[in-house]
């Protein structure tokens, strides 16, 4: 069976599940957070954000996806955490902001959406550095165009 659309209840299973994944691998993410400054804070700052929007996204209705993208953006911003947590509400903005008004989204439409959260995120930065969470983003959002 092959899936033709994302809609708001298997949106939300797949940020809850990446969310599960970031956090149950924090202390890796800590211990290899050597750049832009090895302050060893990534992954706890990663896990806390993502667990803000798994909190929301428990309450969030997921009749729409633009009902859960929004619901995770929202999170994201009042639950971010550090630098990398600040970049990855940026993201989830833009990705809100490119599938808004959207029941359910088709490959074109996401990966629309995915390009304009990789420029929020660059943009929501004074100085972008590469090699840090800006490149993941940016490497996925090319990856599935």
């Amino acid at each position: 069976m092959s899936i033709n659309y994302l809609n708001g209840y298997r949106l939300k299973r797949a940020i809850l599940a990446g969310s599960e994944s970031v956090i149950l691998h924090k202390d890796y993410l800590n211990k290899i957070n050597v750049f832009p400054v090895a302050d060893g804070d990534t992954g706890t700052n990663m896990a806390l954000t993502l667990k803000s929007i798994a909190d929301g996204l428990y309450e969030c209705d997921e009749s729409t996806i633009d009902s859960v993208v929004r619901c995770a953006a929202d999170s994201a911003l009042t639950g971010s955490r550090g630098n990398s947590g600040s970049i990855l509400a940026q993201f989830y903005q833009g990705i809100s902001d490119g599938l808004a008004g959207r029941e359910r989204a088709d490959a074109k439409h996401f990966a629309g959406a995915a390009v304009l959260a990789k420029e929020y995120a660059y943009e929501s930065m004074m100085e972008p550095k590469e090699g840090t969470i800006l490149t993941v983003i940016r490497d996925w959002s090319t990856g599935i165009t």
